[in-house]
């Protein structure tokens, strides 16, 4: 992983309740484990809304909204570049307890391309 790595995905977090008034699906992240035995969560890594790439931050920065997809981009190499990527991670973390939650999560990217640099 480089410093120019960024993590990008789509999530849809779905209520699960009947009335639609629970947000526990929005307590939802990627986290990526690496070789080295740490975790991005770990890490402090923000998305575009400059909120932590947690289960639990995510859900508390009322930035995910239930019933449609929501994109999230973070520049993950500015806190674990040189890692290497073991495994990919669903997490959940609600505050509030055990609850039920439901989602999709779809378009994971990893990506370290390097914009092009103009030619003279």
């Amino acid at each position: 992983m480089t410093a120019d790595t960024k993590l990008s995905y789509y999530i849809h977090p779905e209520f699960a309740d009947k009335d639609e008034t629970g947000y526990a699906s929005t307590y939802v992240s990627i986290d990526l484990a690496f070789s080295d035995g740490t975790y991005l969560s770990d890490l402090h890594a923000k998305d575009q809304h400059r909120m932590e790439l947690t289960p639990k931050a995510q859900g508390e920065s009322n930035t995910l909204y239930p019933n449609q997809w929501n994109y999230r981009i973070s520049d993950i190499g500015k806190v674990a570049a040189g890692k290497k990527i073991k495994r990919i991670l669903i997490a959940y973390d609600n505050p509030k307890g055990p609850g039920q939650f439901r989602g999709s999560i779809d378009d994971i990217k990893i990506d370290d391309k390097q914009k092009p640099k103009k030619v003279r």
